[in-house]
């Protein structure tokens, strides 16, 4: 398969990637059919100048990948303490999901980014950015994208009205600590994607 196949293989299956063709012999590339999926033609040897500088202009898009059909539902959780990602970790071992954790935060709004999560289970109180600071961070992003992810908040002190202020941070529900399985499953079963696959692991 040479990169024109490729090229047209891409576009058949609707995945915009930029594709730049290496070749000793610019002339023949720019009369080939598939030229118009080809994003540029560096000639053979290729200089680091001119990667370089083709580099800063091809926009690369953010989203070139297409779901997999029937992949594991992924999720994050976001906390800092130790003891209670254990006890997270341990409660959906037997799921067929896809985990994720971020210990604080910052990271969980990163992690959203490249892990792209169908549900996240968000502590109120962690450092460097509680968990509230971090759903709006989120929801912010997804002013700009469209989409929107489940989160569900845990907090280990909810008092009356604090519902109100956790919903009003772009949170979709609330847990209180300590977390108990039930409550964990009836949110995954809530949250799952049809696209997903069941959380249930089929026996071997």
């Amino acid at each position: 398969t040479d990169g024109f196949d490729l090229a047209n293989t891409l576009d058949e299956k609707g995945m915009a990637i930029p594709i730049v063709i290496f070749t000793p012999n610019s002339t023949q590339v720019e009369s080939h059919p598939a030229r118009p999926l080809i994003k540029a033609v560096l000639k053979e040897p290729v200089s680091r100048s001119d990667l370089l500088e083709l580099l800063t202009k091809v926009e690369f898009p953010t989203d070139v990948i297409p779901e997999t059909p029937f992949c594991s539902m992924r999720i994050l959780s976001a906390e800092d303490n130790k003891t209670n990602q254990l006890v997270f970790s341990k409660m959906v071992q037997d799921l067929n999901v896809d985990l994720m954790v971020a210990h604080n935060g910052e990271e969980a709004v990163a992690m959203y980014e490249t892990f792209k999560p169908d549900l996240i289970f968000m502590d109120i109180s962690m450092p460097k950015m509680d968990g509230k600071e971090a759903s709006k961070s989120i929801r912010k992003i997804e002013e700009r994208t469209g989409q929107h992810c489940p989160i569900v908040a845990l907090t280990a002190h909810a008092m009356r009205g604090d519902e109100k202020g956790i919903l009003a941070a772009g949170l979709d529900h609330y847990l209180t600590k300590p977390l108990r399985k039930s409550d964990i499953m009836a949110q995954i079963e809530r949250y799952h994607p049809a696209r997903a696959a069941s959380i249930r692991r089929q026996p071997v």
